[in-house]
């Protein structure tokens, strides 16, 4: 059993959090966001009902997670969210949506209901 499979979905959120911010940089405009994201470029797994979607992280805060996805999704969708097998889901909620060039950039709020 590693460390991952004992940890609660909000640590290993810390994990990732001190992840970004040991390898990314704090967003300057702060004009619209409750918190200061930072960017971590990462691949993750995400899990829209039965199906296993990888995404593409683009920016990670203690609230949510900014996300390019090639799969629309629809906002307050239920979603779980982690970077491998070996860690548990984290439970999100669709935030927003935006279409890009090829792809959506989803906003997903972290929620912690079950940890």
């Amino acid at each position: 059993m590693s460390e991952s499979d004992t940890l609660s979905p909000r640590q290993v959120v810390q994990q990732w959090l001190d992840s970004a911010m040991r390898e990314g940089q704090l967003d300057a405009y702060e004009a619209k966001r409750s918190a200061a994201r930072c960017s971590w470029q990462y691949p993750l797994e995400l899990l829209v009902g039965d199906e296993l979607v990888y995404v593409q992280c683009r920016d990670i805060c203690a609230g949510g997670i900014g996300l390019v996805c090639k799969r629309n999704l629809t906002p307050d969708e239920p979603v779980y969210i982690r970077r491998s097998e070996n860690e548990p889901w984290v439970k999100c909620r669709v935030a927003h949506v935006t279409r890009s060039i090829g792809a959506f950039k989803i906003g997903v709020e972290l929620t912690f209901d079950f940890d």
